[in-house]
């Protein structure tokens, strides 16, 4: 009877998170659709005509780079664990990584497993592998932070309004969000105590990674977010930093939603 029920538990967790990324995208096609339902064709594409094109080109230039800055979460990653990669190998291994994890959807498992796929034949075991996974994960997830609180503290009026908070409110989590950076870069210098979750502990990484770290997850994100908004309609009057909150949430949505791309969803909380 136990290994029934572990059973029918592995196959009702097996499927109940594509059932949830299914039912929501389903319900953020439904608030595009109705967001979008006034708008047409040839709006959108008058739209497109109207972004002057050195806009264009500089959101372009912007994806390139951060495609390129994508590299170097590996490589800080790899130094992290205390293994050598050539550096060709890491930065090819961190474009299909990432490729993979944000298209399909469960970038944990999937970037993980591409990584697994191509460092198992440098020296690299699982547990590197997941370290260097997660390393990646924490990368993008202080990048996001910082660009959250950047924008809630220099613009708390403007982000508040779109984010639909009071004031004060935005402003008060800007400077709790860059708190837990600054605590994270103090944590490096001390280097003394590991963070413990669920079996799993993390050490401290040393200033000369974690500085540089959080340097190229604030450069890569505010790239990111700075290819949507030199796209955006010259109509809408949207500081950067402003935007730049908005993008932070859209994106933490997207991720925790597991649906393919974020699609839909990132749009939907964009639109909102």
């Amino acid at each position: 009877m136990p290994v029934i029920l572990s059973r029918a538990r592995e196959n009702l967790l097996r499927w109940l998170l594509p059932a949830v990324s299914l039912v929501i995208f389903t319900l953020v096609v439904w608030v595009i659709h109705r967001e979008l339902a006034h708008a047409h064709l040839r709006d959108v594409l008058q739209h497109f005509r109207a972004i002057p094109w050195q806009n264009v080109g500089a959101a372009a230039l912007c994806t390139a780079i951060s495609y390129g800055l994508l590299g170097l979460y590996d490589l800080l990653g790899l130094r992290y664990v205390g293994k050598r990669v050539r550096t060709a190998t890491a930065l090819f291994t961190a474009f299909i990584a990432s490729a993979f994890g944000h298209n399909l959807g469960l970038a944990a498992f999937t970037g993980a497993a591409v990584r697994y796929r191509i460092y198992g034949t440098q020296g690299l075991n699982a547990v590197d592998v997941a370290t260097v996974t997660g390393f990646c994960s924490i990368t993008s997830g202080i990048g996001l932070l910082v660009l959250a609180g950047v924008s809630l503290v220099s613009a708390p009026r403007l982000a508040g309004e779109l984010l639909h908070l009071h004031s004060h409110l935005s402003l008060g989590l800007g400077v709790l969000l860059l708190l837990v950076v600054i605590a994270y870069a103090a944590w490096s210098f001390t280097g003394k105590t590991a963070l413990e979750f669920r079996g799993w502990a993390m050490r401290a990484p040393r200033p000369s990674i974690a500085l540089p770290q959080i340097a190229v997850a604030v450069v890569d994100l505010g790239l990111s977010a700075a290819v949507l908004w030199l796209l955006l309609p010259p109509s809408l009057s949207v500081g950067f930093f402003a935007f730049a909150g908005v993008y932070s949430i859209a994106m933490v949505a997207g991720i925790l939603s597991h649906v393919p791309g974020g699609l839909g969803v990132f749009e939907s909380v964009v639109i909102e």
